[in-house]
């Protein structure tokens, strides 16, 4: 419930600093001039964005029981890494901190997108109507998709985070980083116990490039390579 709360309370702080800083700027009376109503605006933004990010979080859970399949082929010692993992999850309140940073990110896209989709709509196509034209419509579909892949890349940086954080975690419930490392190692198609081979070069390989970026889970030998580095600062 006080998560729920605070969950609440920040979208309401979110809402209400931007409405602010609309006013300060002055851009409330620019964009009341190009017929937009920044609060209606700015309420349906927030209604839109939120849903998008509640559907993905009740959608979170039959994916989770999905996923646990590769447990079938762990030891004992490894399920209880990945139970550890979860739970840590659970303790960081990752799940409600990830769906309101999804729900502010798809707020800003909503909200951003029909601004610009005004502003193109009067500069570019001319329209001095005080109805929408087509400039404003073909923006609210193109501009989504270009931040939308700006809010992706936000969402995954922070969700790759709380995978290192929930995997320290779990060393932490177990005593030793040893039970995740062996756990990862063979969600990576490697044998029990045994790590990459490039980690005893480089310590961390893989994941590379633009894709890494979107990616919502960090590679799995820098996850190792994380929990390597902390079990060498334990000695």
């Amino acid at each position: 419930m006080k998560r729920i709360f605070l969950f609440l309370a920040t979208n309401l702080a979110v809402l209400l600093v931007l409405s602010i800083v609309l006013r300060v700027l002055g851009l409330d009376r620019a964009l009341a001039a190009q017929g937009l109503q920044y609060g209606p605006l700015l309420a349906f933004s927030a209604v839109v964005g939120f849903v998008g990010a509640f559907v993905s979080l009740q959608m979170s859970k039959p994916m989770a029981k999905w996923s646990t399949g590769p447990l079938q082929s762990m030891s004992k010692e490894e399920v209880e890494a990945v139970l550890g993992h979860e739970m840590a999850h659970v303790a960081n309140g990752d799940m409600v901190t990830l769906t309101l940073i999804q729900g502010v990110v798809n707020t800003f896209v909503v909200f951003l997108s029909r601004v610009v989709g005004s502003i193109v709509d009067r500069a570019v196509f001319r329209n001095d109507q005080r109805s929408t034209g087509a400039g404003y419509f073909i923006t609210i579909i193109v501009c989504p998709i270009a931040f939308g892949v700006l809010a992706s890349m936000i969402v995954a940086y922070f969700s790759r985070r709380r995978e290192f954080r929930a995997d320290a975690g779990s060393a932490r419930l177990l005593g030793s980083p040893q039970p995740m490392m062996h756990a990862l190692a063979r969600l990576g198609g490697l044998a029990p116990g045994r790590l990459p081979q490039s980690l005893q070069a480089s310590g961390i390989t893989g994941g590379g490039g633009v894709m890494a970026l979107f990616a919502s889970h960090p590679p799995i030998e820098a996850r190792i390579a994380a929990l390597q580095g902390r079990a060498a600062g334990a000695r």
